[in-house]
């Protein structure tokens, strides 16, 4: 699948987000799209990894929905491939990989899992709230209103 139509659908469709769980965090990309689109974001799964849910079932007046999530490393592989292509999330896209340099930086554990420590959490942290800024829905105060004739 062509990384420019990738990057386009993650901007339009897609959400970069961090998954948080116990305070450990991981980069999330997120494509949801009506069941008409099932296929396609199942090329994605098949080419990018991660998983496939309905996220809303059809009912009489809406289509249902389907979400493709991926995270973690994987996550990252594909962020690392799409920054160069994306217009309107590469910010996004930068900071959550600045979350996966900080997982990869982590001590590891017996089991592989990386030891958190306060200092990684409250960079994390910083960077998740950054995040839900750039992702809040709404107007924004930086974005100008052209007037078309």
């Amino acid at each position: 699948m062509d990384i420019a139509y990738v990057a386009g659908l993650i901007d339009g469709e897609g959400c970069i987000h961090l998954g948080t769980r116990k305070g450990t965090y991981r980069a999330r990309v997120t494509v949801g799209m009506t069941e008409v689109a099932l296929p396609l974001l199942r090329e994605l799964q098949e080419e990018w990894q991660g998983s496939i849910y309905c996220s809303r079932q059809p009912t009489e007046k809406w289509a249902g929905a389907w979400v493709w999530s991926v995270q973690g490393a994987p996550a990252r592989v594909l962020l690392e491939s799409l920054t160069p292509h994306l217009r309107l999330k590469k910010e996004q896209a930068t900071l959550a990989l600045e979350v996966e340099d900080i997982r990869s930086r982590l001590a590891r554990m017996a089991n592989g899992s990386g030891r958190w420590t306060p200092e990684a959490r409250v960079a994390c942290e910083a960077i998740k709230m950054r995040l839900h800024s750039l992702n809040a829905k709404g107007p924004r105060e930086s974005v100008t209103t052209v007037e078309v004739a």
